[in-house]
């Protein structure tokens, strides 16, 4: 029932969240999540939990990889 997007503009790192309904493809409820950009990391990859209930958002470096979790 969420929909998100990835987004990196050259300085920040944000994630993009929606509420998307199956039945009729609507979109709505934008929010977003800036996530720090340490060390020159970028946001790369997304993936919900099998319950819906957590968004891990994988971040890549040059040397080094994190892994966010947020409770949606």
């Amino acid at each position: 029932n969420l929909l998100a997007v990835a987004l990196n503009d050259g300085s920040n790192n944000f994630v993009e969240l929606f509420d998307f309904v199956n039945t009729t493809g609507a979109i709505t409820n934008f929010r977003s999540v800036t996530i720090p950009s340490i060390g020159g990391t970028q946001v790369y990859g997304l993936e919900f939990s099998p319950g819906g209930r957590k968004l891990y958002v994988t971040m890549k470096g040059a040397t080094t990889s994190q892994i966010y979790e947020y409770i949606i």
